[in-house]
């Protein structure tokens, strides 16, 4: 009895222990489990989620997330990875979400409405949005400008690396390689039948995707299985529509795949591209580190890349819509530069962009392009011919005006400038561009030669390409350096005797369009004196001048409204007549500038505004070493005048707003700050300015103007100018 009660409790002390370490064992197991859930996850299960939420409208992903999935795409390009083999593909929805995230204002900037058009307000959208991968919140709201970066970085991944990449492809892999982006209509890109378009193939007939029998990675397939219950809800219930062709083969496999219509390899893959390349746009890489470093060290800087793809397109013969591409990359180029400075001349990236739209003179043999081009025996019009001629004067003419707008007489810019506010990297930008233009002056006067003499007045193809070699010939002049010698350089090249004929063009030099022919001419004269010889001997200048600026009976020269008063002021300066003595031209000059900077008489705008824009840019270009009037004459009084009325017109303005202006304080006659303008924004009352917005603009005009003049008079005076200017 002893014997088997032994053996009961035996048995009760082994239930017991295994009791025991089964629950040690489970406990053991769930601190396992709940060690590897708390492990971060991989760079590459971070690129699969996200890649996956992109695959979707508004995802929420977070910048850990982008980053690595743009580490992991620019990996595969950088080692040429197979096109079948991309883990990561590129689909349309990837490339929309990518293009949304990163043009998104910044944070601090204000909202704008989303894909949907419905603007986010509430609080509660704005953390959803800003938080992390999960929507938990995780994250700070600031995150949102890490994520718009990342998203950055990816479009650059995206819209350049792939797309170079593609490029290299031949277009069976290209075709593979771009095989999810589905993007584009098919209508739009499909030639007529009876133009040699492919016809149906049965062999080749298959749907995207169908090649392999695969969703790609992030698909709505891959990221939703059938048995996912993370999207269940007992009330929803599916929409009854008809399947499409791919749901009813996944529904009954054996089901025999319907020929669709199918462009070849080479229409496919350019259409593509030009699509993707379509959404390339400097506010989807405007981010200073995506210029600054690139997605994977095997890969180029942004810059480089984009060059480079400028040149793979516009060497694209007889695949006319890959070369047209070539728009998208060199229009981000430039505004890129235009906003923060071109590279320097040693860079070379200028010189090559040019090069690639066969911009280079056919004097002297041509450079390296277009010896190649030669030796293939493809014309002028295989490499684009006239239209690149365009782009390149567009591209150069772009930069002229954001980087030297003040050179050329643009009053907003001087007011600017005045201001402390310069574009980019102000003069320092300007002058990189000054050494790319002077490079290729030379190319600018054989076109701008060429155009002159044909003289197609009524042609607006013909007005907009001689104003785009104006303003290039213009900021030459004006931007030289001090030990440059402009007026020679444009003599021996060409332009200036091309400059002469537009503007003797019947009816062109007075015309609206040719504003930019007008400036050029005032300042090439400013910038070399020497060269007003050349000018006052064209006969047809002459008369131009004679018959056109100096007529008063005009409605354009009248008064202080006429649009070339300022215009027929300056000419009295820089061409005076036969025998008109120095003193007797800044008295004619001074004349018709005294209605214009008169504030009391013409109030402040229109002609001052031109008329100040071409003083300062006149300057400017005189570089200091030749006054164009002297101190204490004409001309320095109406100015000088014009000063005391503009304080005064400012000062009124600033007791309107309530602002209290010091009476017993000196004005300033140099420098760029207005006193009285500060003055009335400290102590001033906005409320009032608000409820009259005349008063207020006219008032911020006249602040702009009085900044301009005191710029003036401070460079005439040797003090006020800026070392560079």
């Amino acid at each position: 009895m002893d014997e088997e009660a032994g053996k009961d409790a035996a048995i009760e002390a082994e239930k017991q222990r295994l009791q025991m370490a089964a629950v040690l064992y489970r406990a053991l197991r769930s601190a396992e489990d709940d060690l590897v859930n708390a492990r971060p996850p991989t760079r590459a299960q971070l690129a699969e989620a996200c890649h996956s939420k992109l695959q979707y409208d508004f995802p929420i992903v977070n910048a850990a997330e982008l980053d690595a999935l743009t580490e992991e795409m620019a990996a595969e390009i950088a080692e040429g990875t197979a096109p079948g083999s991309f883990t990561y593909p590129i689909t349309s929805a990837l490339v929309n979400a990518a293009v949304e995230g990163a043009c998104k204002p910044a944070p601090g900037a204000g909202s704008a409405p989303g894909i949907s058009g419905k603007s986010r307000e509430a609080d509660s959208d704005r953390d959803l949005e800003d938080a992390g991968a999960d929507g938990a919140g995780t994250e700070p709201a600031v995150d949102g400008g890490a994520v718009r970066i990342a998203y950055q970085r990816l479009c650059a991944t995206t819209l350049v690396h792939f797309t170079s990449r593609v490029l290299a492809m031949p277009d069976d892999e290209a075709e593979v390689a771009l095989r999810w982006f589905d993007g584009f209509d098919t209508e739009e890109t499909a030639p007529d039948a009876g133009d040699g378009a492919p016809t149906y193939d049965e062999a080749d007939a298959r749907a995207p995707g169908e090649d392999d029998g695969r969703e790609p990675p992030g698909s709505h397939a891959a990221a939703n299985p059938p048995n996912d219950a993370s999207d269940s809800d007992s009330d929803w219930e599916p929409m009854e529509t008809d399947p499409t062709e791919d749901e009813r083969r996944a529904r009954d496999p054996a089901q025999p795949a319907v020929p669709v219509p199918r462009l070849g390899a080479k229409l496919s893959v350019d259409a593509k591209l030009s699509h993707v390349l379509r959404r390339l746009s400097r506010a989807c890489v405007d981010g200073d580190d995506v210029w600054r470093h690139s997605p994977h060290a095997a890969l180029p800087q942004l810059a480089p890349a984009l060059v480079s793809l400028t040149e793979t397109l516009a060497r694209s013969e007889g695949r006319p819509e890959r070369r047209a591409a070539r728009v998208a990359p060199l229009r981000v180029l430039r505004e890129q530069w235009a906003a923060n400075g071109p590279p320097p001349r040693s860079d070379g990236s200028i010189g090559r962009l040019l090069a690639a739209l066969g911009f280079e003179s056919s004097r002297h043999g041509g450079g390296n392009i277009g010896a190649v081009m030669e030796r293939l025996g493809l014309d002028e019009d295989a490499r684009g011919g006239d239209e690149d001629v365009g782009l390149a004067l567009e591209f150069l003419a772009y930069l002229c005006v954001r980087l030297g707008g003040e050179a050329l007489g643009d009053f907003a810019s001087a007011a600017q400038s005045s201001a402390g506010k310069r574009a980019g990297f102000g003069v320092g930008a300007a002058g990189h561009l000054w050494g790319h233009v002077d490079a290729h002056i030379g190319v600018v006067a054989e076109k701008f030669d060429a155009l002159a003499h044909v003289k197609a007045t009524g042609d607006n193809s013909w007005q907009q390409r001689v104003g785009m070699c104006s303003l290039i010939v213009a900021f030459h002049a004006a931007k030289a350096p001090g030990n440059a010698n402009p007026g020679d350089v444009l003599a021996k090249t060409g332009a200036l005797r091309a400059l002469c004929a537009a503007f003797t063009a019947p009816d062109n030099a007075t015309a609206p369009h040719s504003e930019a022919l007008r400036r050029a001419v005032l300042l090439v004269a400013a910038a070399a004196p020497k060269t007003v010889e050349f000018i006052a001997a064209v006969p047809g200048v002459r008369s131009e001048v004679e018959s056109g600026f100096r007529v008063e009976s005009r409605d354009e020269f009248r008064g202080t409204e006429g649009s070339l008063a300022a215009h027929g002021a300056m000419w009295e300066l820089l061409l005076p007549a036969p025998g008109t003595s120095r003193e007797d031209a800044e008295r004619s000059c001074a004349a018709r500038l005294a209605p214009l900077l008169d504030p009391t008489r013409g109030g402040v705008g229109g002609g001052s505004s031109i008329a100040l824009g071409l003083l300062r840019a006149a300057q400017t270009a005189a570089r200091g070493a030749t006054p164009l009037w002297r101190r204490g004459g004409a001309i320095d009084g109406v100015l000088r005048d014009a000063l005391t009325h503009l304080a005064a017109t400012v000062s009124a303005g600033a007791r309107a707003r309530g602002g209290v202006v010091g009476s017993s304080r000196p004005r300033k006659t140099t420098g760029s700050d207005d006193e009285g303008d500060d003055e009335g924004r400290r102590g001033g009352d906005d409320s009032a300015a608000a409820s009259d917005p005349e008063m207020e603009k006219s008032r911020e005009m006249a602040s702009a103007a009085l900044r301009v003049l005191k710029e003036i008079l401070g460079a005439a005076d040797g003090g006020g100018g800026r070392k560079c200017d």
